[in-house]
């Protein structure tokens, strides 16, 4: 789905050396559609979850549905469905927060509704029993960062028109920990320069997505804890569109990186932009 040059196939893996437990539906139903390969719906492994790119697939007929709008609402319900479902694993449904989110488009046109769709309140939804929480306890406070990036037309999954892809954190300090609950800390929004190269920020503290150019036009000086949150990350992707520099060695250095070409990318609530790159990563 991506303009690799020079390769046909590129491998991203995380690996976690602990307990890992997953949700694997295989049988139709009204609430989420089953997996439509060998892979489960989600993944958890510590205090983190990881839920497989969701489509607009009708759950009952496993089929796409209509337009475009409909297509990037319905994927995103089926992941706060698998969300929701997975607070189960923790001591409370309630409590967790969803970390960030990358949303895979394949229409320039989509950057602006994904960004909408995202920040909108989802309608009451009683099939579950937890499914009728509000966007705020949902997703956690304040909005998560979403990295919005535009791939090849037809290089979705049952070419689809968009893909939605999400972490949460079950918010203790182990899986296992009896500890109370904790929101997000270390919220930074805003934008900074640091290494020459401008950079808008938007991280809660676990996770964040950085939109990076090289076009120092402010002043400000970005927090060290963004720098610090993106050197011990355990999992950096960095999407560059256009001449690639090498903007996040200039910035901090990653215990590993990698580097996926894309076709134009864009922060929610940002225009798109067929140049630099954008940083998503997980502590």
């Amino acid at each position: 789905a991506v303009p690799l040059t020079g390769a046909r196939l590129m491998l991203d893996a995380v690996a976690a050396p602990t307990p890992r437990r997953t949700l694997h539906v295989q049988s139709r139903s009204y609430w989420a559609p089953a997996s439509i390969g060998p892979y489960a719906q989600a993944a958890k492994a510590g205090v983190r979850t990881t839920v497989a790119g969701q489509i607009g697939l009708v759950p009952a007929t496993m089929q796409l549905c209509g337009g475009l709008a409909e297509q990037v609402a319905l994927a995103l319900q089926h992941a706060r469905r698998i969300v929701l479902a997975t607070r189960e694993w923790n001591y409370s449904s309630r409590e967790g927060f969803v970390e960030g989110a990358i949303c895979w488009i394949t229409s320039a046109e989509m950057h602006s509704l994904v960004s909408s769709i995202w920040s909108a309140q989802p309608d009451t939804d009683t099939e579950h029993p937890h499914q009728h929480l509000d966007d705020s306890t949902w997703r956690g406070a304040p909005v998560p960062p979403l990295l919005v990036v535009q791939v090849s037309c037809d290089g979705l999954p049952r070419t689809a028109a968009a893909e939605w892809q999400l972490t949460t954190n079950c918010g203790r300090a182990t899986y296992d920990s009896e500890d109370e609950y904790q929101a997000p800390t270390n919220t930074w929004r805003g934008c900074g320069t640091t290494g020459g190269v401008s950079v808008t920020y938007c991280t809660n503290g676990y996770s964040g997505a950085a939109h990076l150019a090289l076009d120092p036009s402010v002043d400000k000086v970005l927090p060290t804890g963004v720098l610090d949150s993106i050197a011990r990350a355990s999992h950096v992707r960095v999407f560059y569109a256009g001449s690639y520099p090498h903007l996040l060695e200039r910035i901090c250095t990653p215990r590993a990186a990698t580097h996926i070409p894309v076709h134009a990318w864009s922060l929610a609530g940002h225009a798109p932009t067929s140049e630099g790159a954008a940083v998503f990563w997980l502590s």
